[in-house]
């Protein structure tokens, strides 16, 4: 599969335009796996990216596991590698737990510590320039599985505009983020990352996610709501 290299990729044109409308918002595919294979991608030299916007930082967050002993369980909120019940069940975020988006929730925590871990690895730690081929892999290849789970998440949140604009902030935000990070890692220009900057930036992602999830938890219950006050005609 030839992709294009990280210097072409943002010249063109998004693919991300879900459209509007409610017919099945809520038939979501089979979980997908939480792992994508890594692609050959050819070498850059320079690039062409949109600035890093920030998102707003007004969201709740999960602040951590709580201790064991008040912790509560649920087998629905357990997923392949993380558990979400305290943050499912916090009726100050969702109105009920949102089971049904475990799998893509998880993933989009697994893309937050893989984002957390380039930070460290090629902008806190120094790093062998030699492997600035397999670096741009690493990087694209993050890149490819956010994108996926955008296009997911798009494609059967697409009946709310809430839940389409926190999608393609994350998308925006991901273009900006993979832009700094490569000028960074090929010298055109330094990422500054004094102390809890990479921390402040992993939290932007993961507070872009909690929107998408909110609205999409939101649109969900109005949905079902709606459908049981329709009137019956039997």
């Amino acid at each position: 599969m030839n992709l294009p290299p990280l210097n072409e990729l943002y010249g063109q044109r998004s693919s991300f335009a879900p459209a509007m409308g409610m017919t099945q918002a809520y038939n979501y595919p089979p979980p997908p796996q939480l792992s994508t294979p890594y692609f050959n991608v050819p070498r850059s030299e320079q690039n062409q990216f949109l600035p890093l916007t920030s998102i707003p930082q007004t969201l709740p967050t999960l602040n951590g596991p709580p201790s064991p002993q008040n912790r509560p369980h649920c087998e629905k909120c357990k997923g392949q590698k993380y558990g979400f019940t305290a943050y499912f069940h916090n009726t100050k975020i969702f109105h009920e737990p949102p089971h049904e988006l475990l799998p893509w929730v998880e993933r989009s925590y697994f893309l937050k510590n893989r984002l957390q871990s380039l930070l460290v690895t090629y902008t806190v730690q120094e790093f062998d320039p030699t492997y600035l081929r397999d670096i741009e892999i690493e990087v694209n290849n993050w890149r490819l599985q956010v994108e996926a789970l955008v296009h997911e998440v798009g494609t059967w949140g697409n009946g709310s505009e809430r839940v389409v604009t926190a999608v393609g902030e994350v998308h925006q935000w991901t273009k900006g983020m993979v832009k700094q990070l490569w000028d960074h890692v090929v010298g055109n220009q330094r990422l500054l990352m004094p102390k809890g900057r990479a921390k402040e930036l992993v939290l932007e992602f993961r507070k872009g996610w909690e929107r998408v999830w909110i609205g999409s938890a939101e649109h969900r219950r109005q949905f079902l709501l709606s459908q049981t006050c329709m009137p019956s005609f039997s």
